[in-house]
């Protein structure tokens, strides 16, 4: 598709994923069948492959014939790239795909009430209970949490351990019993943020995005 999008008509992906027009289905689903989403993931994880040139000169090609982004998705920036870093084979075999084929909107959990220009200081806990960590605590101006499947969240699992220590980068489901996202009106009427409020949420630890109490580095 070659015209102007709107926020309207932005493909942000998710599990209610909807389309604004068949011409933007047909447009998706031509770009998730060749990787276009993610082209420079590799082909088993739902790219297409393209090396670090062949990325650069297919962007800039699709910028020239003006075609839109096939998704929206904090998915394919920000959580994907880290799982393709640092994350376990089952863990990229089981987000990875999903995030490509546009099946999971993810969020991001990270500033807190009481923790936002010094995110170190957050205190949202994780506690260890056999093979779970159990969440407390609030994350804020998290984006369309409640329009998301998945969140990305920074925890603290040692109260102990310096600030900028203690922190584990974790993955979980919204749909999470104990899992509460209540959307923020601003002056201008729009509801972009919400605050995400966590009460005993269990989490599994092999869900531990890198090494549990590194998540700062």
């Amino acid at each position: 598709m070659r015209t102007p999008v709107t926020q309207e008509e932005q493909i942000w992906g998710g599990r209610n994923l909807r389309f604004p027009s068949e011409d933007a289905k047909l447009w998706f689903d031509r770009c998730v069948e060749k990787g276009y989403c993610v082209p420079d993931w590799p082909e088993e994880y739902g790219g297409a492959g393209f090396s670090a040139k062949e990325t650069r000169i297919f962007k800039e090609e699709m910028a020239r014939l003006n075609c839109r982004a096939p998704q929206v998705n904090l998915g394919i920036w920000m959580v994907g790239p880290a799982i393709l870093e640092f994350g376990t084979e089952e863990q990229k075999r089981e987000h990875l795909p999903k995030i490509a084929r546009g099946e999971i909107r993810w969020c991001q959990g990270y500033s807190e009430p009481g923790a936002g220009s010094d995110l170190a200081g957050l205190q949202c806990k994780a506690e260890s209970d056999g093979d779970d960590y159990i969440i407390n605590g609030s994350k804020i101006w998290t984006s369309y949490a409640d329009h998301s499947d998945w969140i990305y969240c920074l925890v603290r699992t040692d109260p102990d351990a310096p600030k900028h220590e203690g922190i584990t980068f974790l993955l979980f489901d919204m749909a999470s019993e104990g899992v509460d996202a209540k959307p923020i009106e601003l002056i201008t009427g729009e509801t972009h943020f919400c605050q995400t409020f966590f009460d005993n949420v269990r989490v599994l630890k092999k869900n531990v995005l890198g090494v549990e109490n590194k998540g700062w580095t």
